[in-house]
Parts: C-alpha cells; sequence; structure tokens
C-alpha cells in the first residue's frame, strides 16, 4: 500500500513528505530530476520507496497552499562609484551601505518581484 503524500507542520515546517518519514517530496523530485530511478531507490533505500511512490511524488501538484512570499537573505551588488572606482558588497538585512574607497558611502536598496513564468496550463506569460 502507498503511503500517503502528507504535510505537517511540526515537520520539515510542513513541507510536503513521504507519509512516516522527514524527507521532502521536493527533494526526492529533485533526486529524480538528476538520477535514475533505480539510484534514488538506493539512495532512500531506508524508506523502501516502491515504484508506485515514486510516480506518486513525479506526479504530485504541489497545490498552492500560502500565499506567495519574497525576501532576500542576501544580494550581491557591484557599485560602480562616480570616482571611477568598483566596490562589490553583499547586500543583507544588516548590512545595506557600500563603502567606496574613494570615501563616498552608498545607500544600497533591493527590491524583488515575483510574476508566474507559466500559467497553470503551461503557457508562458
Amino acid at each position: 500500500m502507498n503511503r500517503a503524500i502528507v504535510r505537517d507542520p511540526s515537520v520539515l515546517g510542513g513541507r510536503w513528505t513521504v507519509e512516516g518519514t522527514s524527507i521532502s517530496v521536493a527533494q526526492i523530485r529533485y533526486d529524480l530530476e538528476r538520477m535514475s530511478r533505480a539510484d534514488v531507490k538506493r539512495s532512500y533505500g531506508f524508506m523502501h520507496l516502491t515504484d508506485a511512490e515514486i510516480d506518486q511524488i513525479i506526479a504530485f501538484p504541489f497545490e498552492p497552499i500560502r500565499n506567495l512570499g519574497l525576501s532576500t537573505t542576501f544580494a550581491s551588488v557591484l557599485v560602480a562609484c562616480v570616482c571611477g572606482e568598483d566596490t562589490p558588497v553583499v547586500v543583507t538585512e544588516f548590512k545595506d551601505v557600500a563603502n567606496c574607497i574613494c570615501g563616498r558611502d552608498w545607500n544600497i536598496k533591493v527590491t524583488i518581484s515575483a510574476s508566474l513564468a507559466h500559467d497553470e496550463a503551461g503557457t508562458v506569460t
């Protein structure tokens, strides 16, 4: 009997998993894109994945369960200062200023946005 694909807030922060495990369905799918089915079965041998469960993982639709959220953990930026010098800086929530060797300090604001690359039917938008 196939184990269900489930979500439990106390397991991997509520990510989809195979029932009774703490292995995410997304990780198994990721591995299936890069490895053969046989290699995946060997890698997850302790789970005793069946071919039917692998088929279920491949077909899993990942239905929407939350609103889209974006956050920037860091951004790598190259500031081309007016003085002619380039200053590489990693912008984080704690550091948002680029200090050029010339003495100019540049406040950096990174904004991000997202849109669906294709609709549910697979049409590029």
